[in-house]
């Protein structure tokens, strides 16, 4: 210290800490004694305060590490009311609930505190189940915290990745921790996770050089949980689990909720999508304007003849094509005219340029119920097995113009699932704006939008069920005088 005044450093004790490891207790209060000497004013924490760059090294202060965690998420939650329900839901999902732990769960032995993550979690969906006006029962809950592609919702339970993410962690500093601390003892750490993940898991740790990927200790445990949901369910509720587990049935979870992009879903929007995701109650039981009873899962109205979101839906679907072959600089135009004089057919939409072997673009934009009982059956056992019915029926109906145009049957599934035609052709088209913008990430915005459009025809065709809907409208109308009309 003296050395270091020569040259111009001073330490600032106040801000140091000393912690005596070993020794009996007489032994580590005479060297904190010695060193208070030395250093006044050194801090000497307990074994429960003693933290390393943000992370408690000690068990004793594992504990009150969480519930420092859990006391601001209580508060944050309240706050999210106060904001958009998707966007509350996107930093929920992707800033709030596991990110918000997952540095501690990764660097200390957080999986033998469960019960203290059981309290973080269960903040988690009393939050969830405020912001989106969702019923968080059992069953929901159990399917949003698993993620996206396993037909959840990406907000994971804390308690269920303190495994994986511990052991991933431990793993991948093994050959490193030693050459810093020789006498550390991490095989006791690593075989007492290891032997509590197996029990968990019934299954055998992954190979050795995938044990420091959290991925690989975690999908063991989610197979496991998903296989649990999908074994209890009935017919219908298989066929909803296949649709929303495809690729394609979750992009609208993943987009940025900005309106100025067009994303952000209103709250009925999104409580009716997040509903019909996870199978929670959306309304409570009653008769349909087609005469059907509608049940407090409201699926009825994706499929009911009287549905008041098809055509919306229909036209927001082919508008979004339209506008993504603009930017990959093929023009387009909708329900294009005297294409097939015979009969009178009009597709929804032909490219005014060449889109494949100097034909002209053709597609035709259907959206089928994948619970609608003539799918349903099929639905349960195979995702995607609704579209590719109505694929091959919409091109039977087409048949005869493959001389003349390339044709596309877009046919996509209320649940999200695309059939294979629409998969090739959104695809490309991605290829194409890539090719053109530069932007890596343009068939991904344009899955998202898709995906959007699907969402918010859906929640119109649920809400239209109802009978009565006459609101105030006329309350938001005003006269211009001097115009003598009246303005919205």
């Amino acid at each position: 210290m003296t050395e270091g005044l020569e040259l111009g450093l001073e330490l600032n004790t106040s801000k140091c800490e000393l912690f005596v490891f070993g020794g009996s207790h007489q032994d580590r209060v005479a060297i904190e004694q010695k060193v208070n000497v030395v250093c006044p004013g050194i801090l000497l924490p307990s074994r429960s305060e003693l933290y390393l760059l943000g992370a408690p090294l000690m068990e004793e202060g594992l504990e009150e590490a969480l519930r420092a965690k859990t006391g601001p998420m209580k508060v944050v939650s309240k706050r999210l009311c106060l904001m958009h329900a998707h966007q509350a839901l996107f930093l929920l999902k992707n800033c709030l609930c596991l990110p918000n732990l997952l540095y501690i769960l990764r660097c200390s032995p957080v999986w033998k505190f469960l019960e203290v993550l059981k309290e973080f979690d269960e903040v988690v969906r009393s939050s969830l189940a405020e912001t989106t006006n969702v019923q968080m029962s059992s069953e929901p809950w159990r399917q949003a915290t698993l993620p996206v592609g396993l037909d959840g919702l990406g907000i994971r339970r804390t308690e269920e990745v303190a495994h994986p993410a511990f052991l991933a962690s431990i793993h991948s500093v093994q050959q490193l921790v030693p050459s810093i601390l020789p006498g550390a003892d991490l095989d006791s750490e690593t075989d007492l996770a290891s032997t509590k993940w197996t029990f968990l898991t019934t299954a055998d740790p992954p190979l050795p050089e995938l044990r420091h990927q959290q991925r690989a200790w975690d999908l063991p445990l989610l197979k496991n949980s998903h296989d649990a949901i999908v074994s209890a369910a009935s017919l219908n509720t298989k066929a909803r689990l296949l649709a929303v587990s495809d690729k394609n049935s979750g992009s609208w979870l993943h987009a940025l909720p900005a309106s100025s992009l067009g994303n952000l879903l209103d709250d009925n929007t999104l409580r009716v999508s997040l509903g019909l995701r996870l199978g929670a109650k959306l309304s409570g039981p009653h008769v349909c304007r087609c005469g059907k009873m509608v049940d407090e899962l409201g699926q009825h109205g994706l499929s009911c003849k009287n549905s008041g979101g098809r055509h919306s839906r229909h036209n927001a679907l082919n508008e979004s094509l339209r506008r993504a072959l603009a930017a990959a600089q093929v023009p387009a135009i909708l329900e294009p005219p005297g294409i097939f004089r015979a009969d009178k057919r009009r597709p929804d939409g032909m490219s005014q340029v060449p889109w494949k072997n100097g034909k002209e673009l053709v597609w035709d934009v259907t959206v089928v119920d994948t619970l609608a009982q003539m799918n349903v059956v099929d639905s349960s056992r195979r995702a995607r097995s609704a579209a590719e019915e109505a694929e091959k029926r919409k091109k039977a109906k087409y048949v005869d113009n493959g001389q003349q145009f390339s044709f596309y049957p877009v046919v996509l599934e209320t649940f999200g699932p695309w059939g294979p035609s629409a998969t090739e052709l959104f695809e490309t088209v991605g290829k194409k704006m890539l090719e053109i913008t530069g932007e890596d990430r343009s068939l991904q915005f344009f899955k998202q939008r898709m995906s959007i459009d699907i969402q918010r025809g859906n929640c119109f065709s649920v809400i239209s069920t109802v009978k009565d809907q006459k609101g105030l409208d006329e309350a938001f109308f005003v006269l211009d005088v001097t115009k003598e009309k009246s303005i919205p």
